[in-house]
């Protein structure tokens, strides 16, 4: 009897019962949209901090340059200095060497 009345409630209602179509383009556009500004926003930050990257490796690359600059600098007379001390140790023997055969020649007379 309960499912008697059921059907008899259930079917009248399934008979009248319509299909609509709910376009939904525009949400679809104010997706799209909102979807698009979100992407465009997003995008600006990073292009920001990319641009602040760059700053930074130029800044670096900067100071790189500079000190390896310096470093060469320091190398060359490094090596200047490694010469003369090289000369000076070339005279000092050369002066022993010198003394040294005066005083055989003194020691021989």
């Amino acid at each position: 009897m309960k499912v008697l009345l059921f059907f008899m409630i259930l079917l009248p209602s399934l008979s009248f019962a319509k299909c609509y179509y709910a376009p939904c383009n525009a949400q679809v556009e104010s997706g799209k949209a909102s979807t698009q500004a979100s992407l465009e926003k997003d995008f600006a930050k990073v292009k920001e901090e990319l641009k602040l990257v760059k700053q930074n490796y130029e800044s670096y690359l900067k100071t790189l340059q500079d000190g390896n600059k310096e470093l060469d600098i320091k190398i060359a007379l490094y090596k200047q200095k490694a010469l003369n001390n090289k000369e000076i140790l070339f005279l000092l023997h050369k002066g022993i060497n010198l003394e040294e055969k005066n005083i055989n020649q003194e020691a021989n007379q």
